[in-house]
């Protein structure tokens, strides 16, 4: 599940904002310290400027939270999986 949402509150400028929730496909019995899946939920901010006339400075900043889990796997150590994520990006953008 997706949303997000664009604003534009000046000729130059773009605000962009957004939420989500990625499900694990992946069962308890099948975790391992080598393929730790998780629910995924998050949300992203973003924004575009202008700066010339084909030219964009593009940044984003996302947060993203992996909801605990605990493995059942007879094969693997027993453990409980879960996280925080920060992500940051700034880019440039050339368009014709």
């Amino acid at each position: 599940l997706r949303g997000g949402l664009e604003f534009r509150p000046k000729a130059k400028w773009t605000l962009r904002g957004g939420a989500f929730l990625d499900q694990s496909p992946a069962q308890d019995n099948y975790l391992a310290p080598s393929s730790p899946d998780s629910t995924r939920l998050g949300a992203t901010l973003g924004m575009s400027r202008q700066i010339r006339a084909h030219t964009h400075v593009d940044f984003f900043y996302e947060y993203m939270s992996l909801l605990e889990r605990t493995s059942t796997n007879d094969n693997a150590l027993a453990a409980r999986y879960q996280g925080r994520v920060h992500m940051m990006g700034l880019g440039v953008r050339l368009q014709n």
